[in-house]
């Protein structure tokens, strides 16, 4: 991917803004593929930087709108230790004991 490599070379190691970005993305366009550039203004930049709309490119926005899929894993994944750990206390008694308790025992 020619624009990849370009911005990547650009900007390694660099912090940019989202307008510097934007800058790039049309001047490596307007330099390399000029019929790009009309596609470029077709978008509309306000409500896709804005996290508006079914497609966006905001990794903030990615995160916030995917971030109940987080929470839902992690809410699966406890529900399943705790499953696996009643299984093991059903099968052994001292499978649920945590580790402390089950050396004074000794």
């Amino acid at each position: 991917m020619p624009f990849a490599r370009d911005y990547v070379r650009t900007f390694t190691g660099k912090s940019i803004t989202t307008a510097q970005w934007k800058e790039h993305l049309y001047n490596y366009y307007k330099q390399n593929d000029p019929s790009k550039v009309e596609k470029l203004d077709s978008i509309d930049w306000n409500v896709r930087l804005a996290c508006q709309g079914p497609y966006h490119i905001s990794l903030t926005c990615f995160v916030r709108r995917h971030g109940s899929l987080a929470r839902e894993s992690r809410s699966q994944s406890s529900r399943s230790t705790t499953r696996l750990l009643q299984r093991q206390h059903t099968l052994s008694p001292n499978a649920g004991m945590s580790r402390a308790v089950a050396i004074r025992r000794r």
